[in-house]
């Protein structure tokens, strides 16, 4: 009894002791880090395939990380690939409902899209912010997703699900992130077309991105204890 009522905490520091490990050593080290975020999700969904929230926002974090990281992987720096993202972009934001976070980035995507027309004109050697858009485009369809997944799940799979604590953490956390990306775009329109030189997004982006990956894997696996404690305690 004593084990029962101890081991979720137990468990909880072991989690945070395993992010905050994997926080440190997997610094710097993209693709070493996304393998161990890809296992350690896939993992979490194997263990509470039982429980159809937690499966299904695994699933789709999982489906955000394989869509940024392909992305990545073969993108080259021509027109083809702007293009891609740019309508990519255009496309997902187009469908989104309107929120404050969703206007944000349609005005960013608007003022962008202007300002490469003008370095297209002018025959400027314009910096490479599609991708930006294209990581922002996917968190707010993540963000999309997680907002409906109870809904999309009891209506197509005929599985009773329910909005949970997570489902509004990472609704929250992936609508901050999306934002961070437009703060990066920004300072990049800054930079290319007014003499400012500003590099304060640019200096501490990769930090946050990393602290947000972490924070999203401890979300997680946090509440992947708490249900199994709950089961625990009830047997």
């Amino acid at each position: 009894m004593i084990v029962k009522a101890y081991l979720p905490r137990l468990l909880k520091i072991s989690a945070f002791s395993f992010c905050a490990a994997l926080g440190i050593l997997s610094y710097d080290k993209p693709v070493f880090f996304s393998l161990v975020q890809i296992a350690t999700l896939v993992t979490l969904t194997i263990i509470c395939f039982r429980n159809i929230n937690i499966t299904g926002v695994c699933i789709i974090l999982l489906f955000t990380q394989f869509a940024i990281d392909s992305f990545f992987t073969l993108m080259q720096n021509n027109l083809a690939y702007k293009l891609i993202a740019y309508g990519i972009t255009a496309y997902v934001l187009y469908y989104l409902s309107g929120d404050i976070v969703q206007r944000i980035v349609v005005a960013f995507f608007v003022a962008t899209s202007c300002a490469e027309v003008y370095w297209a004109v002018t025959s400027y050697n314009a910096p490479n912010v599609f991708f930006y858009f294209y990581k922002a485009a996917i968190y707010m369809l993540c963000r999309f997703l997680l907002f409906y997944r109870a809904h999309f799940t009891t209506l197509k799979l005929k599985r009773r699900a329910k909005v949970t604590l997570l489902d509004n953490h990472l609704v929250k956390l992936h609508g901050h992130v999306a934002l961070l990306q437009c703060a990066m775009i920004l300072e990049y329109l800054i930079r290319h077309l007014t003499p400012l030189q500003p590099l304060l997004v640019y200096s501490i982006y990769e930090y946050v991105m990393h602290a947000y990956a972490l924070v999203v894997l401890w979300y997680v696996i946090s509440d992947c204890i708490n249900d199994k404690a709950r089961r625990i305690l009830q047997a």
